[in-house]
């Protein structure tokens, strides 16, 4: 519960902000109003907030904790005499700035708002965009700010809270959050979905981040349902995030896309908006293959496939990791990544590996295989940027796969690295207290 306390004794409650999706109990999403709490629930824990900031004689912003079980009862946890990371949410949805307002009081002044003026407006959402690796078990990620594109803030819409600028180091000593994503809309639903499409336009390279998590978890059914508890996101992803590969019309869409993206890429005639061309092609998902025509005009991309016509416009160039664009007129966003001869477009935690071929190639691909070559890890190395906190085993002693190894820290989290083979440790090469870098050898294992 958000409060507004002065000094002339003087306390208001701005109503309730939803904490509940957690991740090792950090907050991830944040939204205001709950969709637990009713207006009699609102005003019994605002009156306890209240009571508790005027007993103390408390002036400024602040917000007192409360514990909620499924059955609508709710326990004090603790106070916050300070502004939160999700404060945005309560200021769109009040229209109040919490920070002059706290400025006020420090000053001296009465608080300008009644109880009675104090009216919830509407639904805003708060998403923290943090530098880890949902698909590594959300390990943190440090290093080099290469791209750094957040969306366009639209007023009283959608507001972008960041302190990084392209080119910066994001290091591995604080907290993860960089960026936070704050969207208000009349309804839940329409925050969500403003929530929803603004991730997939917001790309950053360079580190990994939570981004394409927090587009899956805002179209996961239990959230949209707003059925929330603490344990929402390891009951419904798990320890590690795993991006849903697209399949049927899903598939086909993102191969024409993807087939748009190779003429531009491939093709100068296709850039130059030449007259009419067409080419054979073939994209490759898996064991899944999509033959197709692809025809470049000046008006976009025609594609055609078992009789069926896609229409693709857009003004991507090669390098944008960010495709806007049409596909049979309806609107659609994709982050693109091109690499090792594939295309992957992202969207909605959707990711999509597709190789886009001449039917000739792909016929050859298909009979060489993707490889490979099996190996066993005889070193530990660090999965990433950190500091080595301790061993937890001593050379010449015998591990067993998914025995504890060693600690390190790394944005305000310890994590613990077990060994992925059986054998004996044969050498440890760091010690406690230093610095590493990810991939960097901590250990030899005989």
């Amino acid at each position: 519960i958000q409060i507004l306390g002065d000094r002339h004794r003087n306390v208001i409650h701005l109503g309730e902000r939803e904490c509940s999706v957690q991740r090792r109990n950090q907050k991830v999403v944040e939204e205001s109003p709950s969709p637990l709490v009713d207006a009699q629930m609102r005003a019994a824990m605002g009156a306890q907030a209240v009571a508790l900031a005027r007993q103390v004689g408390y002036d400024s912003a602040g917000t007192v904790e409360f514990v909620v079980g499924q059955d609508r009862a709710f326990y004090f946890l603790e106070m916050n005499t300070r502004l939160q990371v999700e404060h945005p949410v309560t200021e769109l949805v009040t229209g109040l700035d919490l920070v002059e307002e706290m400025i006020r009081v420090a000053a001296g002044e009465r608080l300008r708002h009644s109880q009675n003026d104090i009216v919830l407006k509407g639904w805003a959402i708060e998403s923290r965009i943090c530098a880890e690796d949902p698909e590594h078990g959300f390990l943190p990620s440090a290093g080099r700010l290469e791209f750094y594109r957040p969306p366009a803030p639209q007023p009283d819409r959608l507001r972008i809270d960041d302190g990084v600028r392209e080119g910066d180091d994001i290091p591995a000593l604080y907290d993860p959050l960089i960026a936070k994503l704050i969207t208000h809309a009349q309804t839940r639903a329409d925050a969500i979905e403003l929530q929803a499409r603004a991730l997939d336009c917001f790309a950053v390279e360079g580190i990994a981040t939570n981004i394409t998590f927090l587009s899956a978890l805002h179209r996961n059914p239990r959230w949209l349902e707003g059925a929330l508890s603490t344990g929402l996101i390891a009951a419904e992803f798990g320890a590690r995030f795993q991006q849903r590969l697209c399949e049927s019309d899903e598939l086909l869409m993102r191969a024409a896309v993807a087939a748009a993206i190779h003429l531009t890429s491939h093709y100068r005639w296709a850039r130059e908006n030449s007259p009419p061309s067409s080419v054979a092609l073939s994209v490759l998902q898996d064991s899944d293959r999509i033959d197709l025509t692809a025809i470049s005009g000046r008006d976009g991309v025609v594609v055609e496939f078992n009789g069926r016509c896609t229409a693709i416009a857009t003004d991507w160039q090669p390098g944008d990791p960010l495709w806007h664009g049409t596909i049979d007129h309806a609107p659609a966003h994709f982050k693109v990544t091109i690499a090792d001869h594939s295309i992957a477009l992202s969207q909605g935690g959707v990711r999509s590996s597709l190789r886009v071929l001449t039917p000739r190639q792909a016929d050859l691909f298909k009979q060489i295989g993707p490889g490979g070559e099996l190996y066993e890890m005889s070193e530990l190395r660090s999965p990433l940027l950190g500091v080595f906190v301790r061993w937890m085993v001593a050379e010449g002693d015998h591990v067993a796969i998914g025995d504890a190894l060693c600690v390190v820290e790394a944005m305000k989290m310890e994590m613990v690295l077990r060994a992925e083979r059986a054998g004996v440790v044969a050498r440890l090469a760091v010690a406690p207290g230093v610095s590493i870098a990810a991939g960097q050898i901590l250990m030899s294992i005989a």
